[in-house]
């Protein structure tokens, strides 16, 4: 189990620099998921806002390993630039994700910028083709998906962060 961890950690990171091309199907799939206290959350509600829309895994250590970085991205954007950071775990039990949010200490209580939340049968994932864990999608404020981030990303790089400040 550890061999097969390591084997999808390596060959989650990127293999190359990021890419900021345009998608060639830049569509917004509307999903209703739920936050760690049980409440439906719909993906169409932050219609409006920029939003950066990640899926992760608890088992999946890019993803765990990207995390930190993540959570604060998610306070620099949402200062600058009024973004939405949805966490969209596909955990099979919300009771993993519960585990993981109180060993880090990440706090359960949800901000308006940053949302942990469940999809424990995997279908918000699958509507975006998500093969791969780490995996996130910039939304903009008309609600189309503009960008598609693969693995781990440094989201608090200069070159991440100058990219999202054009998109105002």
């Amino acid at each position: 189990m550890f061999a097969l961890t390591i084997i999808y950690w390596a060959a989650s990171k990127p293999k190359h620099d990021i890419d900021f091309s345009e998608m060639t199907e830049p569509v917004t799939k509307d999903f209703t998921v739920l936050d760690l206290k049980g409440n439906k959350v719909k993906l169409s509600q932050f219609k409006g806002k920029p939003i950066l829309l990640n899926f992760w895994a608890t088992w999946c250590p890019p993803c765990v390993e990207e995390f930190p970085d993540l959570i604060k991205f998610s306070d620099w954007a949402s200062k600058n630039l009024g973004l939405v950071v949805l966490a969209v775990s596909i955990d099979q039990k919300v009771s993993d994700i519960e585990k993981f949010v109180e060993k880090k200490k990440y706090g359960s209580d949800n901000t308006d910028s940053f949302q942990i939340l469940s999809s424990t049968d995997g279908n918000a994932a699958a509507q975006y083709g998500t093969t791969q864990f780490p995996e996130s999608f910039f939304i903009d404020k008309s609600f189309e998906v503009k960008r598609k981030f693969v693995g781990i990303q440094k989201w608090n790089s200069e070159e991440i962060k100058q990219w999202f400040l054009q998109q105002k």
